[in-house]
């Protein structure tokens, strides 16, 4: 039997950096239950370092332990939303972008062996 209930089983993980006991970077992760983690994509939808604290590689190192967590989940692809403003970001960590919708962009995760 074939179910039409595709990955709605999405788990959520908030991942932070914290210095001392300011928060000062959150992002949002969504990824599907195991079952799909071959064919479905993680969500990355909220990403954000308090202002005070960018372009000291933060974003970076938080965007890294996303990478890290995914990839040893056995995911293949993140996916984001972005604005203009942060594309270029997004890109140097090495997204791409959709061309079907230019504010989607992905990122392919080496495979575990």
């Amino acid at each position: 039997m074939v179910s039409n209930k595709p990955h709605t089983d999405l788990r959520t993980v908030w991942v932070s950096l914290k210095k001392g006991a300011d928060l000062i970077g959150l992002a949002t992760l969504q990824f599907p239950s195991s079952e799909y983690k071959l064919v479905a994509p993680a969500f990355i939808s909220n990403f954000a370092i308090k202002k005070a604290f960018q372009g000291q590689g933060l974003g970076s190192y938080l965007f890294e332990q996303i990478e890290h967590y995914c990839s040893d989940y056995g995911l293949r692809k993140i996916i984001l939303e972005s604005t203009a403003k942060n594309t270029a970001f997004w890109q140097a960590v090495g997204f791409v972008r959709n061309i079907q919708n230019p504010t989607v962009l992905f990122k392919l995760l080496p495979t575990k062996k």
